[in-house]
């Protein structure tokens, strides 16, 4: 099955940008930000600023990837391999939420 890559123009930090990403990616990038109740723009700030190296989309390919393999680790009882730049973005998140 082939996922259509599509075009995502956005504003971060007060700069227009764009990202392009797999849909599938993009949907769960929604899903997230829908669990942590924030808007998509606000976890793709934080992605933004955590992210050591590499352009936008692959640093949000990451965090999804990573936070798909947490929930599945999580639902199996077995433990994944987060990378400390996740789990800074992940701790941030949680305490904007409480």
């Amino acid at each position: 099955m082939k996922s259509a890559n599509r075009k995502h123009s956005i504003r971060l930090d007060g700069h227009q940008t764009g990202v392009t990403l797999e849909a599938a990616f993009w949907t769960e990038l929604k899903h997230i930000a829908r669990l942590h109740g924030v808007r998509v723009t606000e976890l793709l700030s934080e992605i933004n600023a955590a992210r050591t190296q590499g352009n936008l989309s692959s640093a949000i390919r990451v965090f999804v990837l990573e936070h798909v393999q947490r929930q599945s680790s999580t639902a199996d009882s077995t433990t994944s391999q987060t990378s400390p730049q996740t789990l800074r973005l992940s701790s941030h998140l949680q305490n904007t939420n409480e």
